[in-house]
């Protein structure tokens, strides 16, 4: 159940409102999700038609709106009855996340040293693009996969860093509640996986992890509280690397890798088990 949303390849060496509505209505779609929508009184003459979807599209919002068979009470007609639109609004591809600045991580260390470390999904945002040379936004994770394929055909003039977030299995499928979603975006990601892996040489190394878990079948929408996945290629032979005390491990792998100091920072590199 844990949601897969982190992918990191680094290759040490070089190669407003609506008009009229009330948001907070909810609506059980028949896939089971229960959405946001928000009940918009449907003014005459297609006004709103023209007013809400010339909003809708200027701001980059996803939506689809059904005409309502029943009638309910008007809040700015003075009492009078019309008719409804129920609105389902989705997250846009180009949706933006604001984070506060934090203290300074790994990253700022790599790219001290000279190291590029790119974004590829909404890393750039989680981390404020501190510590990010380059951040490459992506729509769904088909496209977060695409990117890396174009990067890994690059040949870098300095060591790298490609740091992934892979959204769908949060957004879309966890805090849905969906679980067949949720599969089928697993077959999809394992497809692409067993293919990338026979590409990847000793010089690089690849970590896919999670910051946190999301269970599909668990009750409510939030966040699930579990052990997440920690899986590397690396040079040596497999192994286990055990269950590890902090998520801090991860960044300090890669200092470790880059040869880049740690000083300052927590967690213990597991290259050395290797």
């Amino acid at each position: 159940g844990s949601s897969f949303s982190g992918t990191a390849i680094s290759r040490k060496t070089p190669a407003t409102k609506f008009p009229a509505a009330n948001a907070g209505t909810r609506q059980k779609t028949n896939g089971g999700d229960t959405r946001k929508t928000s009940k918009v009184k449907h003014m005459k003459t297609n006004e709103y038609d023209q007013q809400a979807e010339h909003f809708l599209t200027s701001n980059g919002i996803k939506f689809r709106a059904t005409l309502s068979d029943t009638k309910a009470p008007a809040w700015s007609d003075g009492g009078k009855h019309g008719h409804h639109y129920r609105v389902t609004l989705s997250k846009p591809a180009n949706r933006h996340d604001f984070s506060m600045r934090h203290p300074e991580t790994v990253l700022n260390h790599l790219e001290i040293a000279g190291v590029e470390t790119i974004s590829v999904g909404k890393i750039g945002d989680i981390f404020s693009d501190s510590g990010i040379t380059r951040s490459i936004p992506t729509e769904n994770n088909a496209d977060g996969c695409t990117r890396m394929d174009e990067l890994l055909r690059e040949k870098p003039e300095r060591p790298r860093l490609i740091f992934t977030n892979l959204v769908d299995f949060d957004s879309l499928y966890g805090h849905r509640r969906d679980p067949a979603g949720y599969a089928r975006a697993l077959v999809e990601f394992d497809n692409w996986f067993g293919a990338l892996l026979p590409r990847l040489d000793d010089e690089t190394l690849l970590i896919l992890t999670a910051d946190h878990g999301n269970d599909p079948t668990w009750t409510g929408t939030d966040h699930t509280r579990e052990r997440v996945p920690l899986l590397v290629k690396m040079p040596g032979e497999p192994q286990s690397l055990g269950a590890r005390d902090t998520f801090a491990d991860v960044a300090a792998t890669l200092a470790e890798w880059f040869g880049v100091s740690n000083e300052g920072l927590a967690g213990k590199s597991f290259l050395s088990q290797s």
